[in-house]
Order: C-alpha cells, then structure tokens, then sequence
C-alpha cells in the first residue's frame, strides 16, 4: 500500500504518514462535500497540518496518487 502509515489527528495536527514517493494530492473536505484545504503534487512522506484552521465540525482528509486513495473522517472540537 503506497500510504502505509495513513491518516492520523491528535489534538492539535492533522497530518499523514505514507512511503509513497509518486506526487499526491492531500485534501480536506467538510461534512458536506466542499473542498476546504488541499495540497497538489506533494511528494514528502510527512505532513502535518494544524487544525486551527478549520472550525470544529467532521471533516474527511483524503490522499490520492492517481492508483490509491485513502480517506479518513475526523472530527475537530
């Protein structure tokens, strides 16, 4: 799996892991489908993103190369 170590939010980032070397897009959409943060054509195994920058509510962080995509719901207090 190119993004082995996935998504993952603490108390203060959301941020991802991955091993993927290709170019990804990182994406945040609201609960109600609008795109509100993204990243294109990164290609770090690491990113953190403080959540201060979105106002509380679900939210579902998604990571796409092209062959893979992951996606997972959080949700910010």
């Amino acid at each position: 799996q190119n993004f082995a170590n996935g998504i993952y939010y603490n108390a203060g980032n959301v941020g991802i892991g991955t091993n993927n070397l290709n170019p990804y897009k990182f994406e945040i959409f609201n609960a109600i489908g609008d795109l509100v943060y993204a990243i294109n054509q990164i290609n770090v195994r690491e990113i953190n993103i403080n959540k201060s920058c979105l106002p509380s509510g679900i939210y579902y962080v998604r990571l796409n190369d092209g062959n893979s995509v992951i996606s997972k719901k959080i949700v910010i207090q």
